[in-house]
This record gives structure tokens, C-alpha cells and sequence, in this order.
């Protein structure tokens, strides 16, 4: 009997995340059509594995820092604490989230995973190396996600993770 509520747990579990990401794919994000640049910075677009593409703003030079937002955010969540990386001699990568932003919408069937091929994509695509990985929220989940689903990416690539009121996955 433990082993079935377990299955029915889990599955139920699957079922939600999946009720979740279909309702961010359905809902237009408000902070779509919001520039947000760094001064001197640049924009990029990085494709994805699906025929998508992540919005990614960088500026800066030094030791790479990825930032990854939270659920029902954009890149403009870290717009405030870009300025002092900056100022500490970092190179701040930040990226709008596959269906927030700019970044193309949540395909059909998109979980949690996709989530984490794209981080490794920008992680891959600017050959970023000795980052340090910041995720806020949902970002957080992505940023543990990359450990464990990706860790030779993380090895190769990732010298520290942070977490900012990060949930587990």
C-alpha cells in the first residue's frame, strides 16, 4: 500500500508542474515589451535545442555570474543588483526564462527540465566558465537542476551556486 500512494503522490506531483507550466504558456508575461539594457551592455538571443531562443542581456568583463529570476518575474528582477557586480569587476549575464520576457514562449509539454537545458544552452552558447550560478526562486530550482540533471556541464563550467529563496525541485 505505501508504494501506491507513493506512485499516486508522484504522479500527482507531474501533474501539477505540468497544470503550472501550461497556465505560464497560456498568459502573456506583462514585462514583455519592457526594455531593460545595462548601460554599455548587450543583448543576444540564444537558440534553444526546440527551435526557441532565451533573451539574454551582458555586460561587464571578469568572472562570469548567470542570473537566473524566479517564477512569474523577468531578468528585471536583478536589475538592482547588477550595478554592484559591475562595480566588483563581474562580467553579469542575466537571461529572461523560456515564457517570461523575451525569451520565446513555453512550448507544449515544456517541464521543468526544459528549464534546465536552457541554462546550460546560455551556459554552453557564451562559453561561460568559472560562473557563479545565482538563482532566485524558481531560478534556484534550475540552478540545483543543473547540479544534479547536468554535472559535467556544472564541472566544467560552474564554480559556485546561489540560492536566493530558492525552493527545491
Amino acid at each position: 500500500m505505501p508504494m501506491c500512494a507513493a506512485a499516486i503522490v508522484g504522479a500527482g506531483l507531474v501533474l501539477y508542474e505540468l497544470r503550472v507550466l501550461l497556465q505560464l504558456s497560456a498568459r502573456p508575461d506583462p514585462d514583455a515589451d519592457r526594455d531593460f539594457r545595462f548601460p554599455g551592455g548587450q543583448t543576444r538571443l540564444v537558440p534553444t535545442a526546440d527551435g526557441g531562443h532565451l533573451h539574454i542581456e551582458e555586460c561587464g568583463v571578469g568572472r562570469p555570474v548567470l542570473l537566473l529570476h524566479g517564477h512569474g518575474a523577468s531578468m528585471r528582477t536583478f536589475s538592482l543588483l547588477a550595478a554592484p557586480l559591475l562595480a566588483g569587476g563581474r562580467r553579469v549575464i542575466a537571461m529572461d526564462q523560456r515564457g517570461f520576457g523575451r525569451s520565446s514562449p513555453v512550448p507544449p509539454m515544456f517541464g521543468f527540465p526544459g528549464l534546465v537545458d536552457d541554462a546550460a544552452a546560455v551556459l554552453e552558447a557564451l562559453d561561460l566558465r568559472d560562473t557563479v550560478v545565482v538563482g532566485h526562486s524558481m531560478g534556484g530550482g534550475v540552478a540545483l537542476g543543473l547540479a544534479i540533471d547536468r554535472p559535467a556541464i556544472v564541472a566544467e563550467r560552474v564554480s559556485a551556486i546561489v540560492l536566493i529563496n530558492s525552493s527545491g525541485r
